[in-house]
C-alpha cells in the first residue's frame, strides 16, 4: 500500500501535466496563447510564507479524513441503514481521494476543495461508487486487489474530467448550482478541530466548508 501511494502520486502528476499540455496546444491552435497555463495558479499562494501554511493544511487534511473514515466505519454498523450509508460514504471518500491529487497539483486550498465537493455531491457519489462496491461486495483481499487496479484508473479520469461540464450535460446549464449544498464533512470537522487544537495548541485552520463555488 505504501509503494502504491507513491505510484499513485506519480500517475496523478503525469496525467495532470499531459492534460495541461493538451490544453495549451488547443489554446495555441485557437490563437489563445495568452490564456495558456491559466489553471496552474488557482489558489497557489506565494512561495515564501505558504510553506508552513501548506504543512499545517496537510496535517489538518490527514486528521480530517482519518476522523471521516472512522465515522464511515461507525455509521456502517448501524442497523437497517448502515450498509447503504457505508457504501454512500465510501463512494464520497474514494472520489475525494481521486480528485485530491488534482486539486493539490492545482494549489486549491482545502476549504475550497471541501466546498466544491459538497456542492457537487451527486456527481462524486456516482464517481466513487464502483470503488466502494468493490470494497463492500468482495472479500477483503480480493476487494483490495480490485481497488488497487481501479484507483489509479479513476485518478486518471479525475485529472482529465470536467465536473461542471458533466453536471451541465445531465441537469442543464448551471447544473451544479441547482443542487443544494450538502455538508458531508460537517460531522468530521468538529472533532478534527478539537484534535488539531489539542496537538498544536492553536485553533484548527480549515474551519468550515460552507458555501461552494
Amino acid at each position: 500500500m505504501l509503494v502504491s501511494c507513491g505510484i499513485y502520486n506519480d500517475i496523478a502528476k503525469t496525467a495532470y501535466l499531459v492534460k495541461q499540455q493538451q490544453q495549451q496546444q488547443q489554446q495555441q491552435q485557437q490563437g489563445g496563447q495568452a490564456a495558456a497555463g491559466g489553471q496552474r495558479g488557482k489558489g497557489a499562494g506565494p512561495a515564501g510564507p505558504g510553506g508552513l501554511e501548506d504543512v499545517a493544511q496537510e496535517v489538518y487534511r490527514v486528521v480530517l479524513f482519518c476522523v471521516f473514515f472512522a465515522e464511515v466505519n461507525l455509521l456502517g454498523k448501524l442497523p437497517v441503514a448502515g450498509a447503504a450509508l457505508n457504501v454512500l460514504l465510501l463512494s464520497w471518500l474514494y472520489a475525494y481521494y481521486c480528485y485530491d491529487y488534482k486539486w493539490g497539483l492545482q494549489g486549491v486550498h482545502l476549504t475550497e476543495r471541501l466546498a466544491y465537493f459538497e456542492r457537487r455531491w451527486a456527481f462524486f457519489s456516482g464517481f466513487g461508487l464502483p470503488m466502494a462496491l468493490a470494497t463492500v461486495l468482495l472479500s477483503f483481499y480480493v476487494g483490495a486487489a480490485v481497488l488497487a487496479v481501479l484507483f489509479p484508473v479513476f485518478i486518471l479520469v479525475a485529472c482529465d474530467s470536467d465536473v461542471n461540464a458533466a453536471h451541465d450535460r445531465v441537469v442543464g446549464p448551471g447544473g451544479a448550482a441547482q443542487l443544494r449544498h450538502l455538508p458531508i464533512f460537517a460531522l468530521a470537522l468538529w472533532p478534527t478541530q478539537r484534535i488539531v487544537r489539542a496537538v498544536t495548541g492553536t485553533g484548527g485552520g480549515a474551519a468550515g466548508a460552507g458555501g461552494g463555488k
